[in-house]
């Protein structure tokens, strides 16, 4: 189903969640100052998340904010501020990585749905379906996955994936 494919772009700071935006992104990922992985990036303060979020859902695209480095045990203790801060932001999702932080986001930020970061390595059907379980919406897979892997996973065919993904990008780029 073409619906369920969106076209999302990252955003490291305001010039590029600008672009994003501009150029028909249906959602952006961007990290806030902590705990995401994208370290090199411009990125945005926590304050700034509010504005960034207000600019891109006035042009009706969705925000998800990366949470998504594996956590001390000291970072787990500065996260449910952080957390609710995000909530009260009114992006649309964290992608996650760590469990533990997972299950604090449920806690501390219950209006957010939650995505598996692709850097949890998900790589077969049975780990999906266990995030699935704890409440994730969505599943990003394992970076070293082919459109065959894929394909095993969702159960269709390695041509339909491909032929989805050829569709989406003539229509939609």
């Amino acid at each position: 189903d073409f619906s369920t494919i969106e076209l999302l772009a990252p955003a490291g700071g305001r010039s590029q969640l600008e672009a994003a935006v501009r150029f028909g992104a249906d959602a952006v990922y961007l990290a806030a100052d902590r705990f995401g992985m994208r370290q090199r990036a411009e990125n945005f303060t926590l304050d700034d998340i509010p504005s960034a979020v207000a600019f891109a859902h006035a042009a009706g695209v969705k925000v998800y904010v990366t949470v998504n480095t594996l956590m001390s045990q000291d970072d787990i203790a500065a996260l449910p501020p952080y957390l609710e801060a995000l909530d009260a932001s009114g992006a649309d999702a964290l992608i996650v990585s760590d469990l533990g932080a997972f299950s604090l986001a449920k806690r501390y930020a219950p209006h957010m749905e939650l995505h598996v970061s692709t850097q949890a390595s998900v790589m077969n059907a049975e780990a999906a379906r266990a995030w699935h379980d704890l409440g994730a919406s969505r599943v990003v897979v394992a970076r070293e996955m082919s459109v065959e892997d894929i394909a095993g996973i969702t159960g269709d065919s390695p041509e339909a994936v491909a032929r989805k993904l050829d569709e989406y990008a003539k229509n939609h780029v």
